[in-house]
């Protein structure tokens, strides 16, 4: 019991240990953006490409070390949601082709405050986050445990709600352990940013503001 409560304990700052080092080179790396502009934009897109190669990070370390690869996913989507996930919503997709999780991790807003005394009243949203989690196996004869899918599908499709408008991504399930995300942020001044890891293209990252069309060229329309 005790070995295995030190295990739990080594993961844990195992995966808070590479949170922080990335969040530390992520900050690091946008403040050398500041005096080009769009601070927030380019944060954004190195927070994408920096949970790409986190994720692949946390998959190799329990192959190599013979965990549970699922597990750890949840706890790093989780503490990863925590850290990076102010005034942003992200959702994850991992697991195999038989069982996969989907985790959102998103802002709303639980009430307001308001200040008086000068004469003039103001009111404050009260935002919070809330960390969600549901599994998909599709080995289930019931449908709300199978998800709608067939044992062996070589695809899923994840639909976000985004201000009434459903938007669907596609991803592709393939053999071993999955691993894909969707980030998304309001930008001011330049819309929703929408960026993800979506199918055959490794990091390629799509750009989808609101109030325009979505770019699919290879890399997307970065910001300079």
């Amino acid at each position: 019991m005790r070995i295995l409560m030190n295990n739990k304990r080594g993961q844990f700052y195992l995966i808070a240990a590479i949170i922080i080092i990335a969040i530390i080179v992520g900050f690091a790396a946008v403040t050398n953006f500041y005096k080009k502009g769009g601070v927030e934009e380019k944060k954004i897109y190195y927070l994408a490409n920096e949970l790409d190669v986190e994720g692949s990070y946390v998959i190799d370390y329990s192959v190599y070390n013979s965990q549970d690869s699922t597990a750890l996913l949840r706890t790093f989507a989780e503490e990863y949601g925590k850290y990076a996930g102010e005034n942003r919503n992200i959702y994850f997709v991992f697991g195999d082709k038989n069982k996969f999780i989907v985790a959102t991790y998103d802002e709303y807003i639980s009430g307001t405050i308001g200040f008086s005394g000068t004469g003039t009243e103001l009111n404050q949203d009260i935002h919070d986050k809330n960390f969600k989690t549901k599994t998909c196996d599709a080995t289930k004869i019931d449908q709300d445990e199978n998800c709608g899918l067939n044992s062996g599908s070589d695809t899923i499709q994840f639909t976000i709600d985004q201000d009434g408008e459903k938007i669907p991504y596609t991803f592709d399930l393939n053999e071993g352990e999955n691993f894909y995300f969707i980030i998304s942020q309001d930008i001011p001044g330049r819309g929703r940013i929408v960026l993800d890891k979506p199918t055959n293209e490794g990091g390629r990252i799509k750009l989808a503001p609101s109030g325009s069309e979505s770019n699919d060229d290879e890399g997307g329309s970065k910001p300079k």
